[in-house]
């Protein structure tokens, strides 16, 4: 069923997805679920906590919380960044999806905008899961 799914656009511009991977659910004939495949290697949530913030990152922090005991330090636009211990959280990682609010896509010729989504377990992985709503023809 995912190979309908063949296209999305992305900055204006209409990109093909490889979505060997994906999977889209018809909730209805104008509400699709869309199931998409996070490549990461976090563990299962016995020991992750996936979070969702900004528009389209997933933050898995490490289950139970634990606060950083140490100093962390970046590089930022060049320059040398540092945090007291206890101001943050441990994360396992940060990714990017490739979906996020408002994209449009192209299903069955039917054209729809995604919303928001959830990040679940299933199969041994990670997935976001997004609702996607069929545009009506007026918008």
């Amino acid at each position: 069923m995912a190979d309908a799914l063949a296209s999305v656009f992305v900055d204006d511009k209409l990109t093909s997805l490889d979505i060997g991977h994906w999977r889209v659910d018809e909730i209805k004939p104008w509400l699709i679920e869309i199931w998409e495949p996070l490549t990461t290697k976090v563990p299962s949530p016995k020991l992750a906590l996936p979070y969702c913030c900004y528009i389209n990152t997933v933050i898995f922090y490490v289950r139970p919380f634990v606060v950083r005991p140490w100093h962390h330090f970046w590089m930022c636009n060049g320059v040398r960044r540092a945090e007291k211990p206890g101001v943050q959280y441990e994360e396992w990682a940060r990714i990017e999806t490739l979906l996020n609010w408002e994209t449009i896509i192209v299903y069955k010729g039917e054209i729809f905008t995604c919303g928001g989504g959830r990040v679940i377990w299933k199969n041994k992985r990670w997935w976001m899961k997004r609702d996607a709503r069929r545009k009506r023809e007026g918008d």
